[in-house]
Protein backbone atom coordinates (compact mmCIF):
# COMPACT_ATOMS: atom_id res chain seq x y z
CA UNK A 1 0.00 0.00 0.00
CA UNK A 2 2.77 2.46 1.46
CA UNK A 3 4.33 1.82 -2.41
CA UNK A 4 1.23 3.02 -4.22
CA UNK A 5 1.19 5.87 -2.33
CA UNK A 6 -0.70 4.84 0.71
CA UNK A 7 0.44 6.73 4.34
CA UNK A 8 0.39 3.08 6.25
CA UNK A 9 -0.13 3.37 10.41
CA UNK A 10 1.45 0.49 11.83
CA UNK A 11 0.51 -0.66 15.49
CA UNK A 12 1.47 -3.34 17.75
CA UNK A 13 3.66 -3.96 20.91
CA UNK A 14 6.81 -3.62 20.50
CA UNK A 15 8.23 -0.14 19.67
CA UNK A 16 11.68 -1.53 18.41
CA UNK A 17 9.77 -3.71 15.51
CA UNK A 18 7.35 -0.75 14.55
CA UNK A 19 10.69 1.64 14.16
CA UNK A 20 12.61 -0.95 12.34
CA UNK A 21 8.77 -1.61 9.77
CA UNK A 22 8.77 2.41 9.63
CA UNK A 23 12.69 2.25 8.40
CA UNK A 24 11.78 -0.21 5.96
CA UNK A 25 8.72 1.73 4.30
CA UNK A 26 10.52 4.70 4.24
CA UNK A 27 13.58 2.88 2.42
CA UNK A 28 10.84 1.60 -0.44
CA UNK A 29 9.73 5.19 -0.67
CA UNK A 30 6.77 5.03 1.63
CA UNK A 31 5.59 6.86 4.29
CA UNK A 32 4.61 4.83 7.31
CA UNK A 33 3.92 6.24 11.25
CA UNK A 34 3.96 3.44 13.88
CA UNK A 35 1.66 3.46 17.47
CA UNK A 36 2.26 1.58 20.11
CA UNK A 37 -1.17 -1.02 20.46
CA UNK A 38 -1.44 -3.32 23.13
CA UNK A 39 -4.54 -5.28 22.03
CA UNK A 40 -7.47 -5.84 24.32
CA UNK A 41 -6.98 -2.80 25.95
CA UNK A 42 -9.57 -0.54 25.30
CA UNK A 43 -8.34 2.45 26.54
CA UNK A 44 -5.07 2.02 24.87
CA UNK A 45 -7.09 1.20 21.61
CA UNK A 46 -9.36 4.90 21.97
CA UNK A 47 -6.15 6.81 22.25
CA UNK A 48 -4.09 5.39 19.76
CA UNK A 49 -7.08 6.24 17.33
CA UNK A 50 -7.47 9.76 18.02
CA UNK A 51 -3.71 9.65 17.81
CA UNK A 52 -4.07 8.61 13.79
CA UNK A 53 -6.97 10.63 13.40
CA UNK A 54 -5.61 13.46 14.75
CA UNK A 55 -2.31 12.82 12.30
CA UNK A 56 -4.22 12.10 9.14
CA UNK A 57 -7.68 13.23 10.04
CA UNK A 58 -9.11 10.20 8.49
CA UNK A 59 -9.10 6.14 7.63
CA UNK A 60 -9.14 5.06 4.22
CA UNK A 61 -8.77 1.20 4.95
CA UNK A 62 -8.34 -0.76 8.45
CA UNK A 63 -6.59 -4.31 8.67
CA UNK A 64 -7.51 -6.06 12.29
CA UNK A 65 -4.59 -8.45 11.90
CA UNK A 66 -3.89 -9.47 15.54
CA UNK A 67 -2.59 -13.10 15.62
CA UNK A 68 -3.28 -14.79 18.47
CA UNK A 69 -2.51 -18.56 19.29
CA UNK A 70 -2.74 -21.43 21.83
CA UNK A 71 -0.95 -24.21 19.85
CA UNK A 72 -0.03 -27.39 21.55
CA UNK A 73 2.29 -29.36 19.87
CA UNK A 74 2.29 -32.65 21.71
CA UNK A 75 6.34 -34.01 22.75
CA UNK A 76 7.31 -37.80 21.20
Amino acid sequence: MAEAGAKVVVAARNEEKLAALVQEIAGKGGEAYAVKLECGGRGTDQAAFRTILEKFGKVDILVNNAAITRDVWPCA
